[in-house]
């Protein structure tokens, strides 16, 4: 079958409209486009949402961003959906925090990354944000998911990936790279694993995690590995840096 339409899925705004029809003529028209891969997408009934959630959608809205609060599917709801500004009906940008998703995910695993790489493999931007940070100053929070949504966009434009933190997608007056809280322990870099007491390999994994991105075990010991000059994961560093991995993890919980 050849679908022939003057409009594509993306210029049917559902949040525009209750009627069931105009929902199912979006959801066929996307389904000819993907060749009969794409069966069910889009917001569906809606979700109640906490206060936490309310007030993020509330500011979202005040700023003029396109949103959808949780969009999806059943269980495979995205946070906060941004659309396209002149394609209303296109999502490019998914804005999840740590609320109803990430505590209902089964593992810190699929919390802190597999669904954002399995966003990413669908073709969707993504922006993190930590409810403590947003409580402390929801407008430097808001500020850079705006700047995320702009960057997704530009991506959605060019058919290209484009990263966010990238120097022209940031305003000139914000870092482009994530700043670290702590102070970087003075090490010197190729001294034998035994050399470095417990209390400096702590300090150099607290410098890692101030940075507040989330990492496995497993790449803060990478990184780690990295700052102390050693080419090869030997199992005495291996077991000194995860003593100190697991140290530090209990000092920031």
């Amino acid at each position: 079958m050849t679908v022939v339409s003057a409009f594509s899925h993306l210029d049917i705004d559902t949040q525009r409209t209750s009627a069931r029809g105009a929902q199912l003529l979006r959801a066929y028209l996307e389904y000819a486009a993907s060749g009969g891969t794409i069966i069910d997408s889009g917001p569906v009934a809606d979700v109640e949402l906490n206060p936490f959630e309310t007030h993020v959608l509330h500011a979202f809205r005040a700023a003029g961003l396109p949103v959808v609060a949780q969009y999806g599917v059943s269980g495979q709801r995205i946070d906060f959906a941004l659309a396209h500004p002149d394609q209303p009906g296109r999502m490019v940008l998914a804005v999840e925090a740590d609320g109803r998703s990430y505590h209902s995910s089964q593992s810190a695993r699929d919390r802190d990354r597999l669904r954002q790489e399995h966003l990413e493999r669908l073709g969707w931007c993504f922006h993190r944000f930590w409810s403590t940070d947003w409580f402390r100053n929801p407008a430097q929070q808001l500020e850079e998911i705006v700047t995320a949504w702009r960057a997704a966009v530009t991506a959605a434009d060019s058919d290209e990936p484009v990263d966010p933190l990238r120097e022209e997608n940031v305003p000139r007056h914000e870092p482009v790279l994530p700043v670290r809280t702590a102070s970087k322990p003075r090490l010197v870099p190729g001294l034998p694993i035994t050399e470095y007491s417990a209390y400096e390999l702590v300090e150099l994994v607290q410098w890692i995690m101030s940075d507040g991105l989330l990492r496995t075990d497993d790449q803060i010991l990478e990184e780690a590995r990295a700052e102390l000059g050693f080419r090869r994961r030997g199992s005495r560093i291996i077991e000194a840096l995860g003593r100190a991995i697991r140290v530090a993890r209990k000092r920031e919980g």
